[in-house]
């Protein structure tokens, strides 16, 4: 039996990082944070299914940080395909235990009839210079 890869379902279809911003955390410092996110193109093969994002975040020092979440029904490309996206990255490029950032990737998981169905690739999202983009 072929191993089955989400990318014949659903596939990213775009991504985007906003401008920084500053916020609070829960020790109470100010730190950078930059909205973003990613949108996917997934077919309309049923009204039950879902679509889960693993961004992994790569530290200076070879630390790998791996965040779960979750993305949603967003709209319609039209013919047999809606549009689907997440928009609540963490992405705290400067600050963290590790380091900086050197770059993100990220996967993803489909969910049909009761199966998880995983993407076959990692794909880029960032480097630390796409963060720097007028802003020095």
């Amino acid at each position: 039996m072929e191993k089955e890869f989400a990318e014949k379902y659903c596939h990213p279809s775009y991504k985007w990082i906003g401008g920084r911003r500053f916020v609070q955390n829960v020790q109470n410092w100010t730190i950078s944070n930059f909205p973003g996110g990613i949108g996917f193109a997934f077919e309309d093969y049923a009204h039950d299914k879902a679509l889960r994002v693993v961004l992994k975040v790569f530290r200076e020092d070879n630390a790998v940080e791996y965040y779960l979440m979750n993305a949603y029904h967003s709209g319609h490309w039209g013919d047999n395909w809606q549009k689907w996206q997440t928009h609540q990255l963490p992405l705290f490029p400067y600050e963290g235990k590790h380091g900086r950032i050197t770059h993100m990737k990220f996967s993803y998981l489909i969910h049909k009839n009761g199966v998880s169905i995983p993407s076959q690739y990692d794909y880029k999202f960032a480097g630390l210079d796409d963060f720097h983009r007028g802003q020095k």
